[in-house]
């Protein structure tokens, strides 16, 4: 398996807020062989100001699953 990125994913709010959005991803990348380094996952700035508790446990989930992430402003500017 490469860790190197090759492929960037935006991640939409209604699947950002599953408790078990990490477990579904790792589960993802595992079937397609590769490893949880090679997405990364952008997430918008308007997501991550939902309910900031859950968020940051999501992300802290993400993260100990080795995914890579991205701040992302959609089309805001």
């Amino acid at each position: 398996m490469t860790n190197s990125p090759t492929s960037w994913h935006n991640i939409a709010s209604p699947s950002f807020q599953q408790d078990d959005i990490a477990d579904k991803l790792a589960d993802a990348v595992r079937r397609a062989g590769i490893s949880a380094q090679q997405p990364v996952l952008e997430l918008t700035e308007s997501l991550l100001m939902v309910d900031a508790e859950r968020t940051i446990a999501r992300l802290h989930s993400l993260r100990d699953q080795g995914f890579s992430l991205s701040l992302d402003d959609f089309g805001t500017g």
